[in-house]
């Protein structure tokens, strides 16, 4: 991910109206206790911010079916509007987007 990208990101994850016909796919998934996820996809990575600020950036991984972000930490799994989200070794969130 390019420096300019990560600039981008960062600007408009701060900012509730970041929508422009340029603007990077984000989704806002609500996981069962409750916590917010933010994902956005760019290129071949996802970078998923939480509401405490906690942001991570996951390269793409190879998968049969859906979509799966990953690094030696971070699991993000999800197939349609529903996503997996592991952080360390502690159960996973599960997380639908609004409207699913």
């Amino acid at each position: 991910m390019s420096i300019r990208t990560l600039l981008a990101l960062s600007a408009c994850a701060g900012l509730a109206a970041c929508a422009s016909p340029t603007s990077l796919p984000t989704v806002e998934y609500l996981c069962n206790n409750q916590t917010a996820l933010r994902v956005t996809y760019v290129d071949d990575d996802a970078l998923v911010l939480m509401p405490n600020g906690y942001a991570v950036t996951l390269p793409r991984q190879v998968t049969a079916s859906g979509f799966h972000y990953a690094d030696e930490r971070h699991d993000l799994r999800g197939k349609g509007n529903e996503v997996t989200f592991g952080l360390g070794g502690g159960a996973p969130l599960v997380c639908r987007s609004p409207g699913s």
